[in-house]
């Protein structure tokens, strides 16, 4: 499920998503829990619903940023040996987009921060850039969703915190105007350095710094159906302080876990914790 990092979040192949929102289409409204880029490791995570059974399927990213690695096309054979059929990439590389046709594989594409800024002034911008990187793929490629940026809010970026809704506002704009937002999702992923508080879990809150920009785009999101997405680091939280946190309990190995007195539910493992808390 988890570990490995390389501190950019892309490696080969790394972990995906869970879903917080009662809706779901395929990547439905998720968390992503870890994003650990790690050079040349897979790992895994399943989607859950809040206040509904299970559903949805696991996935994994898959980032490039390493050498020797496989070619697309054996990423796919790889993926289909492994039964994954959802995957995240960290761009809108045509060779993996082509790579991928006809696969069935699900994939989120990613909108690189560096293009924020130019994105977030033009909706004809936005069309441009769908039109390149989205559109000439479908159907035979499953995009299904775009992630605008990555951890942006809470990030040292600053000057894209006000970009950030503009931005996701004219994708999602442009993929209406191509009738393609019944098939393609925007959403943008988040760390958890949006949150001010996250111990115990019915703690957690975002930080008053994002909240002018959180609640707006969070609204926006709700109105059009697309998810919340966050990353989370268990193993990073324990290596924050390691005094007080025990380790197994960040490696889903046997541990006393930790008790939250305000909702009377135990936590065996640091990734529910900080799930809850999201």
């Amino acid at each position: 499920m988890i570990w490995a990092r390389n501190g950019t979040g892309e490696g080969l192949l790394g972990m995906v998503w869970i879903l917080l929102m009662g809706w779901i289409r395929g990547y439905g409204a998720w968390i992503s829990r870890t994003h650990y880029r790690c050079e040349g490791c897979l790992t895994f995570s399943r989607p859950f619903v809040i206040a509904s059974a299970f559903t949805g399927t696991y996935g994994v990213n898959y980032g490039r940023i390493a050498d020797n690695i496989p070619r697309p096309e054996s990423v796919v054979t790889l993926m289909k040996a492994a039964k994954i059929m959802n995957t995240r990439i960290f761009d809108a590389d045509h060779e993996v987009l082509t790579d991928f046709k006809g696969s069935g594989i699900e994939i989120m594409v990613g909108l690189a921060d560096e293009f924020l800024r130019d994105i977030s002034m033009s909706e004809d911008r936005a069309m441009n850039w769908v039109k390149e990187n989205v559109e000439p793929f479908l159907p035979g490629t499953r995009i299904v969703g775009i992630a605008v940026g990555n951890e942006i809010l809470g990030g040292g970026k600053q000057e894209l915190w006000e970009v950030l809704l503009p931005a996701v506002k004219n994708v999602h704009n442009a993929l209406e105007r191509l009738q393609l937002a019944d098939k393609v999702q925007v959403s943008s992923p988040h760390s958890a350095a949006v949150f001010g508080a996250s111990y115990p879990p019915s703690a957690g809150e975002f930080k008053e710094s994002v909240m002018p920009y959180m609640k707006p785009l969070l609204e926006f999101f709700s109105q059009i159906k697309s998810p919340f997405y966050i990353n989370t680091y268990p193993f990073l939280a324990y290596i924050s302080d390691p005094d007080h946190i025990d380790l197994n309990y960040a490696l889903f190995k046997k541990n006393p876990g930790v008790y939250d007195q305000k909702t009377n539910l135990h936590y065996d493992n640091m990734f529910e914790a900080q799930i809850d808390a999201s």
